[in-house]
């Protein structure tokens, strides 16, 4: 098995350096044959397609986990903690995933969509999340075949229904109205495509900033009432962060800072909550 404690996520003119106070340990990739079957008219077979697929089990944070001893006993004694770890696991995990594609990618406008309940129910997760990614489909269809796209939902406060916020960029000929108002001094537009209810855009100024934002839509609540499902939709060309993981002494990993000290704009240190690990982040920006 291998392990890190240090992780770089290069983000393309901004990294983010992650050094945890304990290895995180995971287990190999593991590849298994898999085939495609096409059934017949006389109920048998033949086997259209045949490739690998990569079956590795999701990263065991070893060092994160209790023992099976502890992990028995803490579900017997106290099932609500054990509860509530694995829900902020869940809740932290969606919020990295989207993080990191904010932060990979450059944003030019900041949305935010709902949905009439006269045409939509906006109740149901997954009619509002099927009606948002067939009507960013159309939209590179037939304005903007570049459009990036990354789009989160949120859970209202009265429990029942959903509307959406996202980030776009290249949005070629989307018609955009301006609405005659202003927020944070940015004029505020309208998406005129929308038709399943109100809609909003300003332009964004700051991808990082923008970034850290949209994740704080994700909450446990509404990681609660989605388990099982996919909780944002993004375009298939947004860029990833190239991610490097290392196993360094702090003599090591220190060595490595030298040559980056003036570019550092952000530090902190966070312990990560019900584990037995903590985490340095360090900004650092190359442009």
């Amino acid at each position: 098995m291998a392990s890190y404690n240090v992780k770089l996520l290069d983000y393309g003119g901004t990294r983010q350096i992650r050094r945890y106070g304990a290895n995180i340990t995971k287990k190999e990739s593991e590849y298994v044959e898999q085939y495609d079957m096409e059934y017949t008219p006389d109920g048998g077979y033949v086997m259209k397609k045949r490739r690998m697929v990569d079956v590795t089990p999701k990263q065991k944070r070893q060092s994160d986990d209790y023992t099976k001893e502890e992990k028995e006993k803490i579900i017997s004694e106290r099932p609500e903690f054990w509860k509530e770890k694995k829900l902020r696991e869940n809740t932290n995990r969606a919020k990295g995933k989207i993080y990191e594609i904010a932060r990979a990618n450059v944003w030019e406008w900041f949305i935010t969509l709902t949905f009439n309940p006269q045409i939509v129910n906006s109740t149901d997760y997954d009619r509002v999340k099927c009606v948002t990614s067939d009507f960013f489909h159309a939209m590179r269809k037939k304005y903007a075949p570049d459009l990036k796209y990354l789009i989160v939902p949120e859970f209202h406060l009265d429990g029942k229904k959903y509307h959406f916020h996202g980030i776009l960029s290249n949005i070629g000929d989307m018609p955009m109205h301006d609405s005659g108002l202003t927020f944070n001094s940015k004029v505020v537009y309208n998406l005129q495509t929308w038709r399943f209810g109100f809609s909003t855009a300003t332009q964004v100024t700051d991808t990082r900033k923008v970034a850290s934002y949209i994740t704080k839509y994700i909450t446990k609540e509404l990681c609660v009432v989605t388990d099982g499902r996919h909780r944002y939709l993004n375009s298939s060309n947004c860029e990833r962060p190239k991610v490097y993981e290392y196993n360094m002494s702090s003599e090591e990993y220190f060595e490595s800072l030298e040559g980056v000290y003036d570019n550092i704009g952000y530090m902190k240190t966070i312990k990560i909550p019900y584990t037995k690990n903590k985490v340095e982040y360090i900004e650092i920006d190359d442009f």
